[in-house]
């Protein structure tokens, strides 16, 4: 296994120095030469030569840090980056009580298209009795489960990206959490009350605080847990541009919500339509392409086993968009179905374009 490296390297303004030099020679000189000799700040590269251990040095590119030991508890002083790792990072068992995977003051432990996992009761943090605390950064997709984060450690959740807590009695520890848009947290053992008492202060989604309903939703994991994750648009859109249409160009499909089944919360937006033309949502488990259907000037986007909101047929508005709830638990399709996680559905909008009709771009949406 391994993983691919950032690289870094110091940057010295010369044309600055060179200003500088025509009005204090001697001291622009002495600058420069303070500017060379500071050492550039050093980090450590996960490389996953040995195992999956975490806490083994083996397994760490130490080369450009003075860190020299990666253990339990013992403070790691260097920003520390683990990026495309080909296989689990794992926070091992060690017996006895709770240890952490320590990141020092003011560092930050970057998490790249990668996954961490914990494999017993054990942590990620900042050093006991912190100013600032460390922060940890999920990236591209990544992952990351442990028992808790303590010590002032700033999570931020990218976009894509989950973090899940194993522990109860107050998994995020004197830390806190920022979301963006198509982020999750999963606490196993914290119910959706737990969360909200004790957790949702210490949220926020891009920096602004959690909000239940307004900007995050917060649901049961159909066990004792629960689910958090921040209300954004969902889905990849395909199939697009679509053709123009009379009002001079291409109509859309987005939406906003939840991907979690479970919340049954999703709105379908079409924009970029006529205005005043009556249209419906289609739905379907496969993509397509028809040009033209029926002398359609717009392309069909879906497979077979097409359904159609029939029920829910609107008319533009003076933008040019309408939009309707969707109720994943009994899509359209022949006999109503529900959407179920894991399961890609497609979406389109069909509407009337003067004497004949059109299309909108697809969209694919992925449920959890």
């Amino acid at each position: 296994m391994g993983s691919t490296a950032a690289v870094y390297c110091r940057v010295v303004s010369f044309p600055l120095v060179i200003a500088m030099s025509r009005l204090n020679p001697t001291a622009a000189f002495l600058g420069l030469l303070t500017l060379l000799a500071t050492p550039a700040r050093a980090d450590i590269f996960w490389t996953g030569a040995t195992s999956n251990d975490i806490f083994d040095e083996t397994n760490w590119d130490l080369t450009q840090s003075t860190v020299t030991v990666i253990d339990p508890d013992v403070t790691i002083d260097d920003d520390i980056y683990i990026v495309n790792a080909t296989a689990t990072v794992e926070i091992p068992n060690n017996g006895g009580g709770q240890s952490r995977f320590e990141v020092g003051d003011g560092f930050t432990l970057t998490i790249d298209n990668s996954t961490v996992m914990v494999l017993g009761n054990d942590g990620v943090g900042g050093a006991p009795a912190t100013s600032v605390g460390p922060i940890v950064q999920l990236l591209n997709g990544a992952s990351m489960t442990v028992f808790f984060i303590t010590n002032s450690t700033d999570l931020r959740v990218g976009t894509g990206c989950m973090a899940a807590f194993l522990g109860a009695a107050v998994p995020i520890n004197g830390s806190t959490v920022d979301l963006t848009s198509n982020t999750w947290l999963h606490f196993v053992n914290e119910t959706v009350a737990d969360y909200i008492a004790e957790h949702l202060k210490r949220t926020t989604v891009d920096g602004a605080p959690a909000v239940v309903d307004v900007n995050i939703g917060v649901m049961t994991d159909g066990s004792v847990g629960s689910i958090v994750s921040a209300i954004s648009n969902v889905g990849t859109s395909y199939c697009g541009p679509a053709n123009s249409n009379s009002s001079g160009g291409s109509a859309t499909i987005s939406s906003w919500g939840l991907p979690e089944v479970v919340a049954n919360n999703l709105r379908l937006i079409a924009t970029g339509m006529p205005t005043g033309e009556p249209g419906y949502f289609l739905c379907g488990m496969t993509a397509g392409f028809v040009p033209g259907p029926g002398g359609s000037q717009g392309n069909l986007c879906l497979g077979s086993k097409i359904g159609r909101f029939v029920k829910q047929v609107q008319t533009s508005d003076k933008s040019g968009e309408f939009s309707i709830p969707v109720d994943l638990s009994a899509l359209p399709v022949w006999r109503n179905q529900p959407a179920l996680a894991g399961e890609t559905w497609n979406f389109q909008a069909w509407f009337k374009d003067g004497k004949s009709s059109n299309f909108t771009d697809g969209l694919a949406i992925t449920f959890r």
